[in-house]
């Protein structure tokens, strides 16, 4: 949504008409690998966010949601995800 924002705002300040801005971000299709639904079920959906590959990027991810099965590998970053303590709450 903030980016969303930010880019509906860019483009309104370089001229862009408002019904023309609201079509461009409908049409976007989103950034591969970030928070992209690969699969659904009925109860469940499957989301690649490989692209979220610090804590920063994750929290960005794991907030969009009440509740996550998340699976994380890699290797650590400086600083680990000690800062993501906050949404541990809402992660099985």
């Amino acid at each position: 949504a903030e980016n969303a924002a930010f880019a509906y705002a860019a483009a309104t300040a370089l001229g862009v008409g408002h019904d023309q801005a609201v079509a461009g971000l409908m049409t976007f299709p989103g950034l591969a690998h970030r928070m992209e639904t690969v699969a659904q079920t009925e109860r469940v959906r499957f989301v690649n966010d490989s692209k979220a590959t610090n804590a920063d990027a994750a929290r960005q991810a794991l907030s969009s949601y009440e509740r996550v099965f998340w699976i994380a590998g890699g290797r650590a970053k400086d600083g680990g995800i000690d800062s993501l303590g906050d949404l541990f709450g809402r992660i099985e």
